[in-house]
């Protein structure tokens, strides 16, 4: 394809998402087949009504009925408070495939309108063990263990799925390793200074190395055991550029390792998700992501939202021309967030309310959006 030809196709496609940009996706419209699959994130907020787990359920259903054909939540102690699920798991017996059963033993995950699932698994056994070298190494048999009945009661439960797949996510591993906020510690030399004070970073790194080499030879294992099984583990980073170009004062997180570096540090990694904040926000969008694909095959980006007091059909309509030159190498991308939370913590970035009603939803230009 010569260069004028490229060039207009794409000024077209700009055109498209920013005349569609405040379409209400309403039963009139033209479904046309999104660029790249998008996937929403269920995170603290579910539709309104309901109790346990018929809101979790009734949400999932939801987001089906809406066009979306893979849903992404999170399974773990502190998912399950948020979500409204009550633990029934047996007293001090709580187990990753316990929560699991909690969530997916429903008819709505039986529909065949999904085609898959993304997971972001929070260790239940000791959900510190990835950023403590000498609790890892004690742990590591039960680790294992808790991993190996997970994953068998995920191909138990959708074996009787043909092309159903299963990506295994974690929590942004950067915010992760440096002390929760790999932002604050790149900008703030006071939270920097706690953090250094509080930790071993130096262990903290080396835990992480480790729990992901855990991590994915267990989901290796798995699919040895279970022909057919469709699962991949996808490390979440989100640390690109923040430290070589955030950093406060300049150069002075140039000794610390991102978690893509520490990842790749056998080779280039097939699948990452990359929570994509730090983009987003900079006009150094392009390079940071040509710096991401260096080391990953292939990028699912996560979380993209834009909140709603923010001229957000505007801001997904660009985010949708900046990753034009590189979807043959993009997964999918997760929109975050799928509802409206109910508490003041993450407000205005819900593609719906409560109550159903269209929100982001409506912002997200044809292309971006389901089929």
């Amino acid at each position: 394809m010569g260069a004028l030809t490229l060039a207009a196709n794409l000024l077209a496609f700009l055109a498209l998402t920013i005349l569609s940009a405040n379409d209400t996706w309403s039963s009139t419209r033209v479904p046309r087949a999104p660029i790249v699959e998008v996937v929403p994130y269920l995170w603290g907020g579910l539709l309104n009504g309901g109790s346990r787990h018929e809101r979790f359920r009734d949400s999932v259903s939801f987001l089906l009925d809406k066009g979306f054909r893979r849903i992404r939540f999170t399974i773990g102690a502190r998912a399950a408070s948020e979500y409204g699920v009550t633990d029934e798991c047996p007293q001090n017996r709580t187990t990753l495939k316990c929560y699991l059963m909690q969530y997916l033993d429903d008819r709505v995950f039986d529909d065949e309108r999904l085609t898959g699932l993304y997971i972001t698994i929070e260790d239940v056994l000791d959900e510190g063990l990835n950023v403590n070298a000498t609790r890892l190494v004690q742990r590591r048999n039960a680790l294992v263990e808790e991993y190996n009945q997970a994953f068998d009661y995920l191909a138990e439960r959708f074996k009787a799925r043909d092309h159903f797949q299963i990506f295994v996510l974690n929590w942004e591993a950067d915010n992760r390793i440096y002390c929760g906020h790999a932002w604050s510690f790149a900008t703030s030399p006071q939270e920097r200074g706690a953090c250094e004070a509080s930790v071993n970073l130096y262990d903290r790194i080396q835990a992480y190395r480790e729990w992901s080499r855990l991590r994915q030879e267990a989901v290796s294992a798995a699919r040895s055991r279970h022909t057919g099984l469709d699962i991949t583990v996808v490390p979440e980073i989100n640390n690109v550029s923040m430290f070589a170009q955030q950093c406060n004062p300049a150069k002075a997180c140039d000794h610390y390792k991102t978690a893509l570096e520490i990842l790749s540090a056998g080779g280039t990694l097939p699948l990452c998700s990359y929570s994509a904040y730090e983009a987003l926000k900079s006009p150094l969008f392009s390079q940071i992501i040509q710096r991401l694909l260096t080391v990953c095959d292939r990028v699912i980006f996560g979380e993209v939202g834009f909140k709603l007091t923010d001229v957000p059909a505007e801001k997904f309509s660009k985010f949708a021309g900046q990753i034009q030159p590189f979807l043959p190498r993009i997964e999918s991308v997760v929109i975050w967030n799928s509802f409206e939370e109910e508490s003041n913590r993450e407000r205005g970035y819900g593609l719906f309310s409560g109550d159903g009603a269209p929100l982001n939803f409506r912002n997200l230009p044809q292309g971006l959006g389901p089929e």
